[in-house]
């Protein structure tokens, strides 16, 4: 079949259920049977891909910071900063990029049938807190990079992230600024900055009477 179907994670009992099944097709070829099987495969794809609820996760990076928003059925999802670490060097002294998100946020996110994110907002430049940018932007379509306003003449960290910009639209805010399909209240910066910790990004939103306040650490 042409391109790739992202599937996610179903439950464990599903895959032996599953598997069973498609044994079971290979010795006996029955049009119910096959019937079943897909209805399964449907069922679990819709199940994974268009939940009922909402999320809110924190994901262990460390120092740093990286949360998941997502709204029921998957309508607007919103991952605020990466997390990260600075690169180590490699035995002929080039830079060599150690993602920890591949193994930990993109990898959760993908098992939960995300392979698209609407909004990725970047606090801050400090790389605890963006450092695996580019795995996102690489590993995961993004539409839109929320950042915050004046990092642009930031030469270090525009340079770490334009080469992986492919159809990801760049968006720089401060707090009186208002966009479309994003679920929160943007609150900080108030002027132009470089995307140091006093010019980090604050935003709040109100989730199933809920409110969550979002900010990178100030000094």
């Amino acid at each position: 079949m042409p391109g790739v179907i992202h599937f996610g994670k179903p439950e464990f009992l599903v895959v032996l259920l599953a598997i069973y099944l498609t044994f079971k097709i290979m010795s006996s070829f029955k049009i119910k049977l096959i019937s079943l099987v897909a209805s399964i495969y449907l069922f679990n794809y819709l199940y994974i891909h268009f939940p009922i609820t909402g999320e809110v996760s924190f994901f262990d990076v460390g120092q740093g910071d990286s949360f998941l928003i997502r709204t029921p059925f998957n309508k607007n999802i919103t991952v605020i900063d990466t997390g990260g670490k600075a690169n180590f060097m490699d035995k002929s002294n080039n830079l060599k990029p150690n993602y920890a998100s591949l193994k930990t946020s993109i990898n959760y996110l993908k098992s939960i049938g995300i392979n698209r994110i609407d909004n990725l907002c970047i606090s801050h430049q400090d790389d605890d807190h963006c450092g695996d940018l580019p795995a996102f932007l690489t590993n995961m379509t993004v539409d839109r990079l929320v950042l915050p306003l004046g990092i642009n003449q930031n030469k270090k960290f525009m340079n770490k992230i334009l080469p992986n910009i492919n159809k990801t639209k760049l968006v720089f805010v401060k707090n009186d600024y208002q966009l479309i399909n994003f679920p929160f209240t943007i609150y900080h910066p108030f002027n132009y900055g470089i995307g140091n910790n006093d010019d980090s990004m604050v935003l709040a939103g109100t989730f199933n009477n809920k409110k969550i306040s979002i900010h990178g650490r100030f000094k």
